[in-house]
């Protein structure tokens, strides 16, 4: 009978200890949420269980994109843009608590001897498809020396978008584009805007009475 006892005892032991030193997408940090941005990050959100539970690390795939070196209890993260496919996005915190046994290495005794502060691991993750981007992107033209009218047709032909417009005084002829930024070649995502300055022609000299 005493050595059947035994045999429980340990075997409870070493199912705390499997708690303890394991992750758990259930209990401590659970992702609820995840949204696929149009640049093609990711934005996730969690829940901690308790003031006691801190974040660690944000991983994708298994390659850790964003760690904290001090107790941190963010609950969102956006992370980094990526490919078209599936990833996994793993959030792993740690929750430390008092407890009168000690579980192993993971537990600490307190000054006064009188209970053990124990660490466990908790990890929770998330399945995310971000599609592929079959999106051609905008690659900024030359429209300067052009014509308002002709500038915003070549930039709908470069997949971009018209910004915002400035007209100044200049001798050039009203409605020429003296400048426009972001400057020529660049590659920006589908629709991305293009600042443009006009000439507003030469400025008017009142007629004196």
């Amino acid at each position: 009978m005493k050595r059947r006892l035994f045999i429980l005892t340990v075997l409870g032991a070493l199912v705390v200890l499997v708690a303890a030193g394991g992750g758990s997408a259930a209990y401590g940090v659970v992702i609820g949420r995840a949204t696929v941005n149009r640049d093609h990050s990711v934005t996730i959100s969690w829940v901690l269980a308790n003031s006691n539970v801190y974040n660690v690390s944000v991983a994708v795939d298994w390659t850790i994109v964003q760690r904290w070196s001090s107790p941190n209890q963010s609950t969102s993260f956006t992370t980094p843009l990526l490919a078209g496919g599936r990833h996994t996005i793993t959030v792993e915190a740690v929750e430390t608590f008092q407890t009168s046994t000690n579980y192993g290495p993971s537990c600490v005794i307190n000054s006064d001897r009188s209970y053990w502060v124990c660490r466990r691991t908790l990890q929770s993750s998330i399945a995310v498809g971000v599609p592929s981007n079959t999106t051609q992107p905008c690659v900024v033209p030359n429209v300067v020396g052009l014509r308002l009218e002709a500038a915003k047709s070549r930039i709908g032909v470069a997949r971009c978008s018209l910004g915002a417009v400035r007209r100044i005084d200049s001798d050039r002829r009203a409605g020429t584009v003296l400048a426009q930024q972001p400057k020529t070649g660049k590659r920006l995502s589908k629709d991305a805007a293009i600042r443009l300055v006009v000439s507003n022609g030469r400025p008017r000299v009142s007629a004196r009475g």
